[in-house]
């Protein structure tokens, strides 16, 4: 965070007038300055020299403005209870204007004063009946109040209004879930997933639904998948507070909502604006070379990494992070030197081990990696040693000894206490490709692939169940599951560099099965 230091006076006279009024306003609680980015301190000084020249003029509609612009800024940068002194004088000069309420609404909310939220949405909405934002953020407080006929009136108003609202849609299936109406509530829940794939949050009442419906397995795999991504809304009013933030961890947060949701030329745009308020703020720079990796903007993404080792030496992940992109830049002897440099930093860092033994991996060096993998496997015990053992025999795949990596992966199962879902997906796509199996092998292989899939449905386990129903001779499901896999690449931006992925798709088109297990192009034969 940069500190900004202004002369004691200056200070002063800043405390003073955030907390002026003239009579018969609210007087605003003073905002604490110190410690925050110049930025911030200039966006709620800019505020607050707006409010005054409006304090001085008699237009009492220039005035309620200007108590809502600095009411914005306060809430962009966290300090809620001044923002609400802000918003209730505006509220007082424009009584009719909805904006006021409902932030002073979403503000209580937060803070879990329902009573006086329920309230403020109740005036929002007399002023405007069919304002969707307010009659969401009722409906969810009447909700948790456990007012369900009334938070459901609101949900299906909303519906009404918006056929596709996944908040509508949401809320009618968490209405429904609290009445044990399972069966309806799944059906919302769905609807409402499918028209917000990254609301991910929604997967947790999803799976109580399924449980209560007797569907186990299907409630495993959703409450696998439960995230923080809320249903998406168009709310301008607090669009327009969040517009006014300076603050490099809002930009951060925004995103990181949009790389989840697979815009990742959004989520790099975004992290420059707050690079632009926090140059140093190593966070930031995680996450944006971290990106632009995914992009295959290597270039950038080993400058940034090299920026963070410059920032801080002390951290042996950074060192990490830069073998890593030199490795995919075809740099090995860089590679090395930083692993090398990670493992003085944190002697024994697994991660830079693994990385001396992966990077062969990556550049066709099967030999050496097949020597380190055997080195780290010796030297180990327990579940690292099954792991270093897995790898071994990935490697012995890529080499094309299909026999050998086999032999090592069915002993790998077989010892195993419990079914490990990479060995499985490993074994099953050896059935279906470089060692072909009778009928009953494709059909425990399907087995397990489906299994895989439902629990973790991501580009690997959607390519394995589809390279297995080609080995069965069921295109048209390979196809669908190979063009899921596609999809999901496209999502995590990893598409370009998967040329497997095309190549089997071409393969299953024209009624062909896979041919290896595992092409060059397979991630970590490259480690995108």
């Amino acid at each position: 965070m940069i500190r900004i230091v202004f002369p004691i006076t200056f200070v002063l006279c800043l405390l003073l007038a955030s907390g002026s009024a003239r009579a018969g306003d609210i007087a605003i609680d003073p905002v604490p300055l110190d410690g925050l980015a110049e930025p911030i301190v200039e966006a709620i000084r800019a505020a607050q020299v707006n409010l005054e020249q409006a304090q001085a003029g008699e237009q009492t509609v220039v005035r309620a403005q200007a108590y809502a612009v600095y009411g914005d800024v306060l809430l962009a940068h966290g300090f809620s209870d001044q923002a609400s002194q802000a918003y209730q004088n505006a509220r007082a000069l424009a009584p009719t204007v909805l904006d006021w309420p409902y932030l002073l609404g979403v503000i209580a909310a937060g803070e879990g004063r329902l009573d006086e939220a329920l309230g403020l949405f109740d005036e929002a909405l007399a002023i405007d009946g069919w304002d969707r934002p307010s009659l969401a953020r009722r409906g969810q407080v009447q909700l948790e109040r456990g007012e369900l006929d009334a938070s459901e009136r609101d949900f299906q108003r909303l519906a009404q209004l918006q056929p596709d609202s996944a908040v509508a849609l949401a809320g009618l299936g968490r209405v429904s879930l609290a009445r044990n109406d399972y069966e309806q509530a799944a059906e919302f829940l769905e609807q409402a997933i499918n028209q917000s794939p990254s609301a991910t949050r929604l997967f947790q009442p999803l799976g109580m639904a399924y449980r209560g419906m007797g569907r186990a397995d299907d409630a495993r795999a959703a409450l696998a998948r439960v995230g923080d991504g809320q249903p998406s809304m168009t709310d301008p009013a607090l669009d327009r507070v969040t517009e006014q933030s300076r603050s490099a961890q809002y930009f951060l947060e925004v995103s990181m909502e949009r790389a989840a949701a697979g815009d990742l030329h959004a989520a790099r745009q975004t992290l420059l604006s707050a690079l632009a308020l926090e140059p140093t703020n190593l966070t930031v720079l995680e996450n944006y070379g971290q990106i632009a990796a995914r992009q295959g903007d290597l270039d950038e993404a080993r400058a940034t990494f090299r920026r963070m080792v410059q920032i801080d030496r002390s951290n042996a992940d950074y060192f990490v992070m830069l073998g890593q992109v030199d490795e995919l830049r075809g740099e090995p002897s860089e590679a090395f030197a930083a692993y090398q440099q990670a493992l003085t930093v944190q002697p024994g860092l697994m991660a830079a081990r693994e990385g001396l033994a992966f990077a062969p991996l990556a550049r066709g060096e099967l030999a050496e990696a097949d020597q380190r993998f055997e080195t780290l496997a010796s030297e180990s015990e327990g579940d690292a040693e099954r792991r270093f053992r897995f790898w071994q025999a990935k490697t012995w795949l890529a080499k094309g000894d299909c026999g050998r990596g086999a032999d090592l992966l069915d002993l790998l199962s077989d010892s195993s206490e419990q079914a490990d879902p990479m060995i499985l997906s490993a074994i099953a796509r050896i059935r279906s490709s470089c060692r072909r199996s009778d009928e009953a092998g494709l059909d425990e292989a399907l087995e397990w692939a489906e299994l895989i899939y439902d629990n973790e449905p991501d580009v690997e386990s959607a390519a394995t169940l589809a390279m297995v129903h080609a080995a069965r001779g069921e295109f048209d499901d390979a196809v669908d599951f190979q063009a899921q896999a596609m999809f999901e690449a496209l999502r995590d931006g990893s598409l370009d560099f998967r040329a497997d992925l095309r190549e089997n798709m071409e393969r299953y088109q024209n009624g062909e099965a896979a041919r290896q297990p595992y092409s060059p192009g397979y991630p970590p034969f490259g480690r995108p």
